[in-house]
């Protein structure tokens, strides 16, 4: 099964490893269609999704983790948006 990874956002931005968290994400969003639970649970998987860029940006040092944290919200602000 195809993940779609980060859709149409780079997977790995700045060198940052989001592509697996991507897929989490997306597949989270499939699976909770599917089971026809998606306005209910889209909040908390956005949270979630998240949460688990924040632990990829919590190994870089200092400026590089300000980068990170930057690219994890965004990211986060887009699919709370658009997800």
């Amino acid at each position: 099964m195809s993940t779609g990874s980060c859709s149409s956002s780079p997977d790995n931005p700045f060198g940052f490893p989001f592509s697996m968290s991507c897929a989490r994400h997306d597949f989270g969003y499939r699976s909770y269609k599917a089971a026809g639970t998606y306005s209910a649970d889209k909040s908390p998987l956005d949270s979630a999704f998240y949460e688990d860029l924040e632990r990829i940006c919590a190994a870089y040092p200092g400026g590089t983790k300000s980068g990170c944290d930057s690219t994890a919200w965004t990211y986060y602000q887009a699919v709370k948006a658009f997800g």
